[in-house]
């Protein structure tokens, strides 16, 4: 094997809770709806199925809320994310070869769980009243899953997969003197395809 590369498309559903600075209003939430592309890079362990892809990923939520200020969220996102896949029934398979190549059934060969630890750097721009304020932001992010691989053929896999993320440390500027602590969380759902570039025959 000499590498696989592979591409990642999702769709996303965010929510913020922001917490509020008044007694009157301990907090708000506000959900958005976004998307992320990216290009990742494959390896596992020798005698177990665990495998890493790490990659380079750029996302976007755009989210409004009218009952609070006239809330306008546009947030966009480089993050460096490193999902590990853990294949629980075919964990001690040590064929270094594609899952089409793989034997069993499809979920034996291609169900695994994601755990998805990463860093995020957000640009993200605010307008509310008549107020319009943007700030970059770094957190740390951990998501938890699952997908299915879906071996076409010897040279391409298929995976969709399903994602709940969560966003540590978050913060949203209100304005140029306020900045208050945000939760952040987003589900993901999406499909990876990978790759597999081999100058050999499997």
């Amino acid at each position: 094997m000499n590498a696989q590369v592979g591409y990642q498309l999702d769709f996303s559903r965010h929510a913020y809770q922001v917490n509020g600075s008044g007694s009157n209003s301990p907090y708000e939430s506000i959900h958005s709806l976004g998307g992320q592309i990216g290009i990742q890079y494959w390896w596992r362990l020798k005698n177990r199925r665990v495998e890493f892809t790490p990659g380079f990923h750029i996302a976007t939520d755009i989210g409004r809320k009218n009952s609070f200020q006239n809330y306008n969220l546009t947030n966009i996102q480089a993050a460096l994310l490193v999902p590990v896949l853990i294949y629980p029934l075919s964990f001690k398979d040590d064929c270094n070869c594609p899952t089409f190549k793989k034997q069993g059934t499809i979920f034996k060969k291609g169900l695994h769980f994601i755990v998805q630890p990463g860093l995020s750097v957000n640009r993200r721009n605010i307008a509310h009243d008549s107020i319009a304020t943007s700030d970059v932001t770094s957190t740390a992010v951990l998501g938890i899953g699952a997908g299915l691989d879906l071996g076409l053929n010897r040279s391409l896999t298929l995976t969709p997969f399903a994602l709940y993320q969560v966003e540590l440390n978050d913060k949203i500027k209100i304005d140029n003197h306020t900045v208050l602590e945000a939760g952040h969380n987003s589900i993901h759902a999406g499909l990876r395809i990978r790759i597999h570039q081999s100058k050999s025959r499997f």
